[in-house]
């Protein structure tokens, strides 16, 4: 898979799942009883989400974006769901906010390897050297407008000043 085909899916994801979870906002508001104001202000944010998860969606549609999808959005549902079943039973907010916030990361985790399944890990930059922080080759002091005798800052080691000789 091509870099960019990559970073659409990715980014269609990331996109698509809070725009189906706010999409959903203004009914549950409406429903709860919300001023139509309100519904609408959160229909306009959630139109956003979507609008962007629609310019971010890969070309052609890929079928594998479905899963990870789902399983993001069941998870957030029940991330949401959670602390409400909680306070039924036990009124613990502490409780209901460590169940939320741990369903939460479990659904960011399990996303992200469902993406990285579909679109492979990320290639790794090459490495020169013993150095893994330098990328690329030796360079010129004149590409970037300086001249050869000119004083050089590295950040190897702390910030320090040579002489590039």
């Amino acid at each position: 898979m091509e870099d960019r085909e990559r970073r659409r899916f990715r980014d269609f994801v990331a996109l698509a799942i809070p725009a189906i979870w706010l999409s959903a906002s203004p009914f549950l508001l409406i429903a709860f009883g919300a001023d139509l104001p309100i519904a609408v202000g959160a229909a306009v944010f959630a139109a956003t989400f979507v609008h962007a998860a629609y310019l971010a969606r890969p070309r052609p549609m890929d079928r594998r974006v479905l899963r990870p999808i789902m399983i993001g959005s069941l998870l957030l549902a029940a991330a949401t769901i959670a602390p409400r079943l909680i306070a039924f039973v036990k009124n613990d907010t502490y409780l209901d906010v460590g169940v939320s916030v741990s369903i939460l990361i479990v659904t960011v985790l399990v996303v992200r390897s469902q993406v990285l399944k579909v679109i492979g890990s990320p290639p790794r930059p090459p490495h020169v050297g013993e150095w893994p922080i330098v990328s690329g080759g030796p360079q010129d002091t004149r590409e970037l407008g300086g001249s050869r005798g000119s004083p050089s800052c590295t950040l190897s080691m702390g910030l320090s000043w040579r002489s590039s000789d």
